[in-house]
């Protein structure tokens, strides 16, 4: 507006004589190669020539944005006078951003400006206060392509009111195309957004997904640069001398590099070769400066708790973190031995080529295959469950997490395994962190819903003096209704999102916001988050929850740390009761975790066996018959002795009952008279009192009763089916032993059988002695979970 107005003559005069001294300059100089050192005498300044080519670049931009602007939304603009306003924009930034540099040069003692390889927060601080014009150059850049689209948005909602498929697919790809022009900040976060299929419209989620890995590529002359220049500073030659072939465009570009396919000359092995993109780190970090000063004004303004300065810089830690290949180098590595350790034979990893891997450039094995979400085969669902699994596998054991899963990254083999791909992007998790993500995971999967708010305190996610608010039942109750229909599958879609909005705002008007996100846990619920998108694409019902149940039931069998024996029991016993029926499922669990851990051809050789015992059950039955025993081994066999214990004292009272029981009562009272004679009759009356101690049958024993019926019904089909019979009463020794003979396997456990016989006897007679002498106690394991 300004140059439209009736000061153009004044704005025409300052550009001509900014002009004149550019022409002046340049021709002073004469020589292309000195243009920088010319430009940065403009502003009468004598700075370096990296500083000025530097300030230079972002002022043209800078002034190419306000012509294009000028044109576009002045009609009586003319292109002339757009260009003449855009060159003074561009003296005037130029100068104005080399006199800063150079001020902050002068103040720093001649320090070079250079950004930190790790993510310093402080270092980035200072980097960028030397440079406040590239810092408010990028804001307004920002902010001037975000309006543009958003003012469309409201357009189209309140003005146009068009609402149709062909404007919301052009919407769509104009939120793409502002993505990338903004930067590979928010290239990630569309990337993260891309299958959220419960959160997004179908054309933004169309026009995400090619981001994940189909972004625009930078020139290959450019790339080829950058590997002669790792290569040559790692000793191994040039690009010609290392490969024998290489792509001449690249494969798949993404936010950060592209990848090229190579062969390698010394092996002939198809390769990978990932190379980043240039000048990545300026612009990621300065980005992650904006969000640093905006956060914290955000926070104070929405009354919010979680640490959001905080997050941001847990983001740009790994962020930073992903540009460094050597890193996600080790990465890689470290999670296949670990994989190839816990025989997760369905997953695996691309070997990394570590003689021509450096910081900027990565070589691994080429893969052949298929990105799991375009992938037709059958076994695509066995997949998806196999990478949960894994990645809680990460989150709750190895305690190093993935946190990059978007389809582009999780791919399925030509042999039928998954590839996790892109090692960048992990979080660390400690072992405190683990084992309070087991309970509060062990809490939803049991629907104990009243014990979350504990596990949240435990988790950080209540702030420091608000703990006793969640002990409120206000609160237990509202978060118990949230987390049920959390719970219940179907992702942000199915919620019924004006119940749960309005149960969130009753309870910040009762007790304020008593909620935040910690740091720590940013990557991972931003992890599961992606997986839950997958799910749901392939399953609208689907619930992240329920399906975390594999690991859960492998996990809690296996682990002997008194945490995890305490989540057993909390998940077993049922206000101090034991549930079968839960037993029976991570049982079935277990099994479902095993199976979905093995690999196409694991499995497909032991179909050909035709075996009588899967491999999953074979490796349930090795816990359970454990020769040296363990904690789940223990608690069932005390479970035992308690139905076995239940039941000889109801046959006793079924006897007591009879009328032979009637008389033998009567003759024991007649004894029990005699007072000091008592003695006398000792061989007669002890096993009298022995009888009548199993007489007095109490809740205990219908509840171990109850038990053991429970059990015999939920594991009689699968009893019944191995012996290839429909009632065991039927079942006879020759068939017994016939089936015992056709299974060669189970003599591999008779040891461990014999043990818990042996232990059985010892229980059940320690259990009836102490009965007649009347000491006997009851074991429980849900008042006292870590005995």
């Amino acid at each position: 507006s300004y140059f439209a107005s009736d000061t153009m003559a004044m704005a025409t005069t300052s550009i001509s004589t900014s002009h004149g001294r550019y022409v002046r300059a340049k021709k002073a100089r004469g020589v292309r190669r000195g243009r920088w050192r010319t430009y940065a005498e403009i502003g009468g300044l004598n700075v370096d020539p990296g500083t000025a080519r530097e300030a230079m670049r972002w002022a043209a931009e800078t002034a190419g944005h306000v012509a294009e602007l000028l044109v576009r939304t002045h009609a009586n603009v003319s292109s002339g006078v757009a260009d003449d306003a855009a060159l003074l924009v561009w003296t005037a930034g130029a100068a104005a951003a080399l006199q800063g540099a150079k001020t902050g040069a002068e103040k720093d003692r001649g320090m070079e400006l250079r950004l930190p390889e790790r993510y310093d927060p402080e270092a980035s601080a200072a980097f960028f206060a030397r440079k406040p014009v590239l810092v408010l150059t990028r804001a307004m850049t920002l902010g001037m392509e975000a309006a543009g689209f958003l003012l469309q948005l409201w357009i189209d909602e309140n003005v146009a009111r068009d609402r149709s498929e062909t404007t919301e697919r052009l919407r769509a790809k104009q939120c793409r195309e502002l993505a990338v022009r903004c930067g590979p900040t928010y290239v990630k976060v569309c990337q993260a957004l891309s299958i959220r299929s419960d959160l997004l419209r179908p054309a933004y989620l169309e026009a995400f997904a090619g981001l994940q890995d189909d972004c625009p590529p930078f020139p290959t002359p450019l790339a080829r640069a950058i590997m002669d220049k790792e290569l040559r500073e790692a000793g191994q030659g040039t690009v010609e001398q290392v490969f024998s072939t290489i792509s001449d465009e690249p494969i798949a570009a993404a936010s950060l590099g592209q990848v090229y396919r190579a062969t390698l000359k010394e092996t002939g092995k198809a390769v990978a070769v990932k190379v980043q993109r240039p000048d990545v780190l300026e612009s990621i970090c300065l980005d992650l400066h904006l969000l640093r000063m905006i956060v914290p004004i955000w926070r104070e303004k929405r009354r919010i708790n979680t640490d959001l300065v905080g997050l941001v810089d847990e983001w740009a830690l790994r962020f930073i973190d992903e540009l460094n290949y050597s890193k996600e180098a080790a990465n890689a590595t470290a999670f296949s031995a670990a994989i190839k350790q816990r025989e997760l034979n369905a997953v695996t990893v691309a070997e990394v080529i570590e003689p021509y891997s450096t910081k900027r450039m990565l070589t691994t094995e080429w893969i052949n295959g298929k990105r799991l979400d375009r992938s037709t085969e059958p076994d695509v669902p066995k997949l998806c469950g196999a990478a949960l699994n894994c990645y809680l596998l990460m989150l709750l054991d190895t305690g190093v997490l993935h946190s990059d899963p978007h389809p582009g990254n999780l791919m399925r083999t030509t042999d039928g395994r998954l590839c996790i791909l892109d090692w960048g992007l992990v979080t660390e998790v400690t072992e405190e962190q683990q084992y309070a993500i087991i309970n509060y995971i062990v809490h939803l999967v049991s629907r104990n819903y009243e014990s979350v708010p504990r596990d949240l305190v435990k988790l950080g996610f209540i702030p420091e003096g608000k703990e006793k608010q969640t002990e409120d039942e206000g609160v237990v109750g509202t978060l118990s209704s949230v987390f049920r229909q959390l719970a219940a599958g179907g992702g942000a879609k199915k919620l019924n999102v004006e119940q749960v909005a309005s149960e969130m705002r009753g309870l910040v008007d009762s007790y304020g916001n008593i909620f935040r996100i910690p740091s720590y846990f940013a990557y991972i619920l931003r992890t599961f988050t992606i997986l839950e998108g997958i799910g749901l694409q392939r399953d609208p019902d689907y619930t992240i929850v329920q399906e975390c149940y594999p690991y859960l039931a492998r996990r809690l069998f296996t682990d002997d740390d008194p945490r995890a024996k305490a989540a057993l029991q909390e998940m077993l016993y049922q206000h101090g009761r034991f549930n079968a029926k839960r037993l029976r499922r991570l049982a079935g669990e277990f099994q479902s975790f095993t199976e979905t851990t093995m690999s196409s051809k694991e499995l497909a050789e032991a179909s050909k066996k035709e075996l009588i015992l899967s491999p999953a059950v074979k490796e349930l039955l090795s816990i359970l018959l454990d020769t040296k025993g363990n904690y789940l081994q223990e608690m069932l066999l005390d479970e035992l002795v308690a139905v076995v214990d239940a039941f000889g004292k109801e046959s006793v009272l079924r006897v007591g009952r009879s009328p032979a029981g009637q008389l033998a009562a009567g003759m024991l009272q007649r004894f029990e008279a005699t007072g000091p004679l008592q003695s006398l009759f000792a061989p007669i009356l002890l096993p009298g009192q022995v009888a009548a101690s199993f007489v007095k049958f109490d809740e205990r024993d219908e509840a171990a009763l109850e038990t053991g019926q429970a059990m015999y019904e939920l594991f009689e089909p699968t009893i019944l089916q191995a012996l290839e019979t429909d009632d065991i009463q039927k079942l006879s020794r020759d068939r017994l032993e016939r089936f015992l003979e056709g299974v060669p396997e189970l003599s591999e456990y008779v040891p461990g059988l014999n043990a818990i016989v042996l232990r059985f006897n010892q229980k059940l007679f320690s259990r009836l002695w102490q009965r007649a002498t009347g000491s006997v106690t009851e074991v429980q394991y849900y008042r006292t979970p870590t005995e």
